[in-house]
C-alpha cells in the first residue's frame, strides 16, 4: 500500500486519535448507563408499570451495547475468516494491513450504532422527567397513543437492530463470499421487517432521523403520514415508487431556476450531444467470454443509438486549463437531479482555476451494461484526438482527467476505470490488433467519490448496513431493488418469468408513459413478493448475475491492475455503506484517502441547502477534488 490515510471531517489523520474515538464510544455507553440508573431510581420511587417496562428494555439495550462495544473496539473489516468469535472479540492479525488496523477501525457500523442509541437517551430522559407526557415530539400524539408507547416502540426497534448484529457475530456458520453476504442481508431483512414495523412507524412519525442535526431532518409530508409511508416502504417499495418521485423535482420550472442561479453565480453551462461509438463493447451477459470488454471492428457508429446528453460546466471568467472532471451522478440507478449537484458546482467551479466539469447524463431504469456502455462511449469520444470534434465542441483539448461521482455514480466510474485498463491491456497484448483507443496520459489520474456504493455484492457482511433500516430512502429494500434492477433488470414479479433468458426490453429506458404508469397506477407485486421457495430461486439467480468483474469490481476484479488510480473516498459516519468504504480502503493496493464525516449520512450533498454539517462536508469534497487534480 503506497498511501493509506483515514481522515476525520477536518481532514486530519485519525491514526493518532483512534483511542480518543474509542473513549467517545465509551462516553456514549456512560450516557446509556446514566439513563438506566435514572430509570431504576424512578422505578423504585413509584409503582409505575411503564417505568418498569422501560427500565427492563433499556437494561437489555445497555447490555447489547456493552457486548457490541467489545467487538467494535477490535473490529477488522477484511478479516472475514476470524471475524466472528462467539462474542470474544475479533482477530486483528491480518498480515500486511496489521500496522494500519487501529487507524482503520476507528470508525465502523458497530460503534456508530451505539452512538445512535446514545443520542436517543435525551428524548427518553425528557419524557421521563415530565411523566411521559407529550414532550419534545416532532408530531403531536393522538389520544390513543402515549409518549411512552412511542418511546418504547423506538427502544424496542433499537434492540432489534442491535440483536441483528449480535446474532451475526454469534453465528458459527461462516459467511465468507460476496454472494453469501448479500444473501445474508436479504434474509435478515425478511426476518426483521415484521418485528420492526411498529418501531419504524413511531420513529418516522415522532423522532425522524433523531441521530442527525435538526437542520438535516425534514419532510415534505406530515410526520404521521411519513410514519405510515415509511412502514409501507418496508414491504412494497419499488424503484419507481418512491424513488421516481424525486424526478418530478426535475421539471421546466426548476430547470429554468437552476439555469438562472448558475448564470448569476458566474457559471457557464453548455449542453452537448455526444455521438455513440460501437467499437468497444461491454457484453450484455456474463456467458459471453469472461464478461469483459471486447473490440468489434466497425467503421461507424450505430445510427439507432441516440446521442448521450452531457453538460460542460466551467467558470465564465476563466480560460479552460485542460483539466476535466468527468462527473457521474448517483441516484439509485433511477433518479436524475442535476439541480442538487449544481448547487455544489456553483461553489466548486470558481476554485478549479479553469477546470471543466463534464457531467454525463446516463439512462435510468435500465440494467447493466447500458449505463456503463454510455459512459465508455462518452469517455472514448472525449479522448479522441483523431478528429477536431472534441476541440470544436469543448474549445480545448483535455490534458488531464479525473473521475468524480457520488453513490451509484462512484460504482459506475470505478467500473469504468477497470474497463479502460482492460482496453489498454488488450491493445498492448495484441500489436496487430485494435487501434489505440485513447492516449495513455488520459487514463484517469484519480477517482474522487462521495458516499460510493463500490460493489453490488458485499465482500462480507457489513454492520453499517443496519443503518438502512433508519434511512428514509436507502432502505434495505431499496438496496435490494437496486441490486435486482442493475444486475438483472428485475423490478416486478412479472420480470422473473424468464430470469435466465435474454430480454432486450430490460436494456431499454422506459418511456415517460411507462414510468408514469409504473409509479402511479401499476399494482404489480415487486419481485420479492412471492412464496419462500420461489424467492430463494430468484435470489440465487440475481445474486449470481451480479458476480462479474464490472458489476462487483471490489470482489471480482484484480485490483492490482489499476493500483495506479489514486482513490479519494468521502463517506458519512451514518452511511449504510460506511463499512464497505473502509473495507475497500483496506483492500486497495495503491494510494487512497478516506474521509469519514461525523454526524452525516448517505447523500449529504443533497442537504447542503439546509444542513451546515453537509455544507462543511461539501467543502471537504472540493478539497479532495483539488488534491486529485494535483496528482
Amino acid at each position: 500500500m503506497d498511501k493509506a490515510l483515514i481522515n476525520g471531517v477536518n481532514g486530519s489523520s485519525i491514526g493518532a486519535s483512534h483511542v480518543m474515538y474509542d473513549c467517545m464510544t465509551g462516553e456514549h455507553l456512560k450516557t446509556i448507563k446514566r439513563l438506566v440508573k435514572k430509570l431504576k431510581i424512578k422505578a423504585g420511587e413509584e409503582s409505575n408499570g411503564q417505568v418498569n417496562q422501560m427500565y427492563n428494555s433499556w437494561i437489555k439495550l445497555s447490555l447489547l451495547c456493552d457486548y457490541l462495544y467489545e467487538i467494535g473496539s477490535e473490529y477488522c473489516h477484511i478479516d472475514t475468516v476470524n471475524r466472528r468469535r462467539n462474542g470474544k472479540g475479533v482477530n486483528l492479525s491480518n498480515g500486511i494491513h496489521s500496522s494500519n488496523n487501529n487507524r482503520f477501525s476507528r470508525y465502523n457500523g458497530i460503534k456508530c450504532l451505539i452512538k445512535v442509541v446514545s443520542k436517543f437517551v435525551c428524548h427518553v430522559e425528557d419524557a421521563l422527567d415530565n411523566g411521559f407526557v407529550s414532550v419534545g415530539l416532532s408530531n403531536p400524539l393522538s389520544v390513543s397513543t402515549s409518549t411512552y408507547e412511542v418511546l418504547h416502540s423506538i427502544t424496542e426497534m433499537l434492540i432489534i437492530l442491535l440483536e441483528i448484529l449480535k446474532t451475526y457475530f454469534e453465528d458459527e456458520s461462516p459467511v465468507e463470499t460476496g454472494a453469501q453476504a448479500t444473501m445474508y442481508l436479504l434474509e435478515t431483512y425478511i426476518k426483521s421487517r415484521e418485528k420492526l414495523t411498529e418501531g419504524i412507524k413511531a420513529y418516522w412519525s415522532h423522532y425522524p432521523a433523531f441521530w442527525l442535526d435538526e437542520d438535516a431532518q425534514w419532510s415534505l409530508v406530515s410526520r404521521s403520514a411519513h410514519g405510515y409511508w415509511q412502514e409501507g416502504l418496508l414491504y412494497s417499495a419499488s424503484p419507481y415508487y418512491p424513488l421516481n418521485l424525486a424526478n418530478y423535482v426535475n421539471n421546466p420550472f426548476t430547470s429554468a431556476l437552476n439555469w438562472v442561479t448558475c448564470k448569476y453565480s458566474g457559471l457557464a453551462v453548455k449542453e452537448i450531444d455526444v455521438p455513440r461509438s460501437t467499437n468497444w463493447q461491454i457484453p450484455c451477459g456474463g456467458t459471453e467470454g469472461d464478461g469483459k470488454v471486447r473490440y468489434v471492428d466497425k467503421q461507424s457508429g450505430d445510427a439507432n443509438l441516440k446521442p448521450i446528453k452531457c453538460r460542460l460546466i466551467n467558470h465564465a471568467g476563466k480560460v479552460p486549463n485542460g483539466n476535466v472532471i468527468f462527473h457521474c451522478q448517483g441516484g439509485a440507478f433511477t433518479v436524475e437531479l442535476p439541480a442538487i449537484f449544481d448547487q455544489c458546482f456553483r461553489h466548486w467551479v470558481p476554485y478549479l482555476e479553469g477546470g471543466t466539469i463534464f457531467d454525463v447524463t446516463y439512462s435510468r431504469f435500465v440494467r447493466y451494461p447500458v449505463q456503463l456502455q454510455e459512459l465508455l462511449d462518452v469517455f472514448l469520444w472525449l479522448t479522441n484526438y483523431e478528429t477536431n470534434d472534441v476541440q470544436n465542441t469543448l474549445g480545448f483539448i483535455p490534458k488531464k482527467i479525473i473521475f468524480c461521482g457520488d453513490s451509484g455514480g462512484g460504482l459506475f466510474l470505478f467500473s469504468l476505470s477497470t474497463i479502460l485498463r482492460d482496453i489498454q491491456i488488450i491493445i498492448s497484448s495484441t500489436p496487430d490488433g485494435p487501434p489505440i483507443a485513447f492516449p495513455s496520459h488520459l487514463y484517469p489520474k484519480a477517482l474522487v467519490t462521495f458516499y460510493p456504493v463500490l460493489s453490488l455484492t458485499f465482500p462480507s457482511v457489513q454492520p453499517s448496513l443496519v443503518f438502512s433500516f433508519l434511512e428514509q430512502f436507502l432502505t434495505p429494500l431499496a438496496i435490494l431493488n437496486c441490486l435486482s434492477l442493475y444486475s438483472a433488470g428485475v423490478i416486478f414479479d412479472s420480470d422473473c418469468e424468464n430470469l435466465d433468458s435474454f430480454d432486450s426490453s430490460r436494456y431499454l429506458q422506459p418511456s415517460r408513459w411507462q414510468t408514469f404508469y409504473n409509479t402511479w397506477i401499476s399494482k404489480q407485486n415487486i419481485w420479492l413478493q412471492c412464496d419462500k421457495e420461489v424467492l430463494s430461486e430468484r435470489i440465487n439467480a440475481i445474486v449470481n448475475s451480479s458476480l462479474s468483474p464490472y458489476k462487483s469490481p471490489l470482489i471480482k476484479y484484480n485490483l492490482d491492475l489499476i493500483k495506479d488510480l489514486n482513490i479519494y473516498l468521502v463517506v458519512g459516519e451514518y452511511d449504510p455503506f460506511l463499512d464497505t468504504n473502509i473495507e475497500f480502503a483496506q483492500r486497495w493496493p495503491g494510494k487512497i484517502v478516506l474521509d469519514v464525516i461525523e454526524d452525516v449520512g448517505h447523500g449529504f450533498l443533497g442537504l447542503t441547502w439546509t444542513s451546515k454539517k453537509s455544507t462543511s462536508a461539501a467543502r471537504l469534497c472540493l478539497e479532495r477534488i483539488l488534491e486529485a487534480l494535483k496528482d
